[in-house]
């Protein structure tokens, strides 16, 4: 199952557990693929334009473009509109936002120095 099967054949419900293993196993996979990439990937498979597809999310055409190559995050509020327009549950869309983001923040943040506080 890919990311666009599972968003068309579950737009309207929570995942069940099987489904949502099946999907993290994909993120895991796809080391955490970038929100916009899985966004691009279902307007292709949906051959919608990217004017199309920001008219569809009232949102500006330089707003869906940001989104689409990562140069904005994705926003509850966009996951709201993104679970109405392409399928699946707000929850899901930050759930990817939140995954990649960490991933890419793990690549840059030094911890070397930090230390784990302890009680004294």
């Amino acid at each position: 199952m890919d990311y666009c099967s599972f968003l068309r054949n579950n737009n309207d419900s929570v995942p069940d557990e099987g489904t949502l293993l099946r999907v993290k196993t994909l993120m895991k996979m796809a080391n955490h693929p970038r929100p916009g990439d899985i966004i691009q990937e279902s307007l292709d498979e949906l051959n919608v334009s990217l004017r199309e597809f920001a008219r569809a999310m009232e949102i500006a055409p330089s707003t869906a473009s940001r989104l689409l190559t990562g140069k904005a995050a994705l926003t509850p509020e966009m996951a709201i509109k993104l679970s109405v327009v392409i399928g699946s549950s707000p929850q899901m869309w930050l759930n990817l936002q939140n995954a990649w983001s960490l991933a890419e923040a793990e690549k840059t943040v030094d911890v070397s120095r930090l230390r784990r506080l302890v009680t004294q």
